[in-house]
């Protein structure tokens, strides 16, 4: 009868373990339907969900990683990915997302360094060669960018002829530059996405003028592209035109209204020029968007200390300072903050870390541009 009762019971268990694998993977299956439609808050929320029964599901967490970095979350999706390749180390395509993550958090040396794990392990990965050359764009390591442009050239990849065409110009080989250019280009005047990769190259390499140029071609033979108008207006920023900046990003917005990049920097540029209340309506809608994007925390605790609302100001403060830990602007506000509101024990921590991040020299400094090109897009 013992037996007969202990038997009953392990059916039971083992009749329940299988009913939960069936739940599970009708979960995992409608997560990734829901991936796959680009609805990536609601597959984060199952993914999260699944974890809590399956923690150390290498799919699950893979495709969380995936999901976080599509919504711009890249230091979450880091997370994720170190945590796929503690369970399985030898996982060359959670190595390769790991630099991509770093690489769109703008963490260059380290997205570097995934890069080149990847190449040790297959020397000839083409993308893996072509992203950790833009590192050595992005770092100023220009002649190692141009010997691995090098080995991808002759390409039809556009982008491997702009990028490997930045490497020559920025070692002093100009007429290089321009030959590869001209060929890269020769055929292809009629395609939006060619003026669209120059004007990018010349912003880059702080060719305004030219960039103009490149993205108002580009509009032309594509005028209901949103990112076309957000870069316009980039070029037009970065000559001190606000105006017409102004207005481009508006016009992104207006063809998509869920356009983050364009949505923040208009909030960015309003906040600069003191339209506090415009400001925080166009910052707080980037917000809702991106609740995870630190210079968008930092802008709205920025306008509020400004307005003395210390209070209000104090946590955009602190998640700036979580989510972009070597802005320095951003400690250095906390610690004024701290004083403000009486906490001197907190302002002279954060003084001391903003002398620390000056000290490193690993701080950076806020630039309205690549704060917005860090809410979206994949290199």
């Amino acid at each position: 009868m013992k037996a007969t009762f202990h038997f009953l019971i392990l059916t039971a268990l083992l009749l329940l373990r299988f009913w939960q694998n069936i739940q599970a993977d009708g979960v995992f299956d409608r997560a990734r339907q829901l991936q796959e439609e680009g609805r990536h808050a609601e597959a984060e929320g199952l993914y999260r969900g699944l974890l809590k029964t399956q923690p150390r599901s290498v799919p699950v967490l893979t495709n969380l990683g995936v999901v976080l970095a599509r919504q711009g979350k890249y230091g979450e999706a880091v997370g994720a990915y170190k945590n796929v390749l503690r369970l399985d180390p030898a996982l060359l395509p959670v190595k390769m997302n790991l630099g991509i993550a770093y690489y769109q958090a703008e963490e260059y040396e380290k997205a570097a360094q995934w890069f080149r794990t990847v190449l040790s392990i297959t020397p000839r990965e083409t993308r893996a060669q072509h992203l950790l050359a833009l590192c050595y764009l992005q770092t100023e390591r220009y002649a190692e960018a141009g010997n691995l442009f090098a080995k991808l050239l002759p390409s039809d990849d556009l982008s491997v002829n702009v990028g490997a065409a930045a490497a020559l110009l920025k070692t002093g080989r100009q007429s290089e530059a321009e030959t590869l250019l001209s060929k890269a280009v020769q055929g292809r005047e009629g395609s939006p996405e060619v003026h669209f990769m120059m004007g990018q190259a010349h912003l880059g390499l702080r060719q305004y003028e030219q960039a103009t140029r490149s993205f108002q071609r580009m509009i032309e033979l594509a005028p209901a592209s949103a990112e076309g108008h957000f870069y316009l207006g980039g070029a037009y920023f970065k000559q001190g035109d606000l105006a017409r900046a102004l207005e481009a990003w508006r016009r992104a917005v207006r063809i998509e209204p869920e356009h983050f990049p364009s949505i923040f920097a208009i909030g960015a540029l309003l906040a600069g020029q003191r339209n506090f209340d415009e400001a925080r309506k166009w910052l707080t809608r980037a917000l809702a968007l991106r609740p995870e994007h630190g210079a968008t925390h930092f802008e709205l605790g920025r306008l509020a200390s400004r307005l003395k609302k210390h209070e209000e100001a104090l946590p955009h403060l602190l998640a700036a300072a979580r989510l972009e830990p070597e802005l320095r602007e951003a400690s250095y506000l906390l610690a004024t903050t701290y004083r403000e509101l009486g906490k001197l024990e907190e302002s002279r921590r954060e003084l001391a870390r903003y002398s620390q991040l000056q000290r490193s020299g690993l701080s950076k400094d806020r630039d309205l541009m690549q704060s917005a090109m860090s809410g979206s897009g994949n290199p």
